[in-house]
């Protein structure tokens, strides 16, 4: 299969990366600004939406994994201005551009199947997590409306809510021994792509054991 991953340079979406390739599938690598990847930019950017349009329909993409966001941490009262804005621009308007442009693809192929990684963020309130947790409970929402809409295509959607993983986003904490390996998420987002078509997985929490 052929599978786009957003936000593959790092963290959940290279191992996951890493993993489809191994399995033998074709991997479509997007990120805003490593040079490796298939596709380069910004997907908050219209223009740049608008090329991925193109190659989703030019490549044949059977799959589409979304992983790229943005975090921010920290109480409402002291948080930059400028980075609330960033925040809410890559986890919320990029990913409205991008889900048109999915819908549009798998309905024109009448089928297909989208994996959107969220947060456990979105389940739980946080006080120290305010804006990043208001972005993925909207993302849970924003997924679950693209569900219903594209049920009739014969198009899966999922939605994966991973607890705090050992990546680039979490090195701000001083304790790293509760995080997850992002690998283990990665397996289950690849598990997810090769169950039957008849399975619908609409959600799965994947979290450490305690």
């Amino acid at each position: 299969m052929i599978v786009l991953v957003t936000g593959s340079n790092s963290g959940l979406g290279l191992s996951l990366t890493q993993l489809l390739e191994k399995a033998g599938h074709r991997v479509v690598r997007q990120s805003r600004s490593d040079s490796n990847s298939d596709l380069v930019g910004d997907l908050a950017d219209e223009r740049f939406e608008s090329l991925i349009e193109k190659e989703l329909g030019s490549l044949g993409v059977d799959v589409i994994v979304h992983c790229a966001g943005l975090y921010l941490g920290g109480k409402l009262a002291s948080s930059e201005d400028e980075k609330i804005k960033e925040v809410i621009r890559s986890n919320l308007l990029s990913t409205a551009l991008l889900f048109k442009r999915v819908s549009k693809h798998f309905q024109s192929m009448m089928g297909g199947q989208l994996i959107v990684v969220n947060s456990i963020a979105a389940l739980s309130p946080n006080p120290n997590e305010p804006v990043y947790g208001a972005c993925k409970s909207a993302l849970q929402y924003m997924t679950q409306a693209l569900q219903l809409e594209l049920l009739d295509y014969g198009v899966r959607v999922s939605e994966v809510f991973p607890g705090a993983m050992n990546t680039p986003m979490t090195n701000h904490r001083e304790d790293q021994s509760s995080l997850m390996s992002p690998t283990l998420v990665a397996q289950t987002i690849c598990d997810i792509i090769d169950s039957p078509k008849s399975v619908h997985i609409s959600s799965i929490v994947v979290r450490n054991r305690k």
